[in-house]
């Protein structure tokens, strides 16, 4: 069975967060849980989208830099808004 473009996404997602922690980048929060509440959810990637924005947010770098680029962009908060809306979406692949 294929697997869907939502499981895919947050595999990725789940991936570069273990390598993140692998090299060094410890930590003891769940990448892409911006508020602390113990899982990953809409709210954290309007919260990433808001950082990304330069406005208040609750996101912390080693939190919310899910794809490891060094600073919170709007790619973070896209694809935990997928991950935590568990809604299935197009992809080409990339990320």
């Amino acid at each position: 069975m294929p697997i869907s473009e939502r499981a895919r996404g947050a595999v990725v997602i789940l991936v570069v967060c273990a390598i993140l922690s692998a090299s060094g980048r410890a930590f003891a929060e769940i990448c892409g849980d911006a508020d602390d509440s113990g899982s990953t959810t809409v709210t954290d990637g309007v919260a990433m989208l808001r950082a990304a924005a330069g406005l208040t947010s609750t996101c912390a770098d080693r939190r919310c830099d899910i794809d490891g680029s060094g600073a919170i962009t709007v790619s973070d908060g896209v694809n935990i808004l997928r991950v935590g809306g568990q809604v299935d979406f197009q992809s080409d692949g990339e990320f």
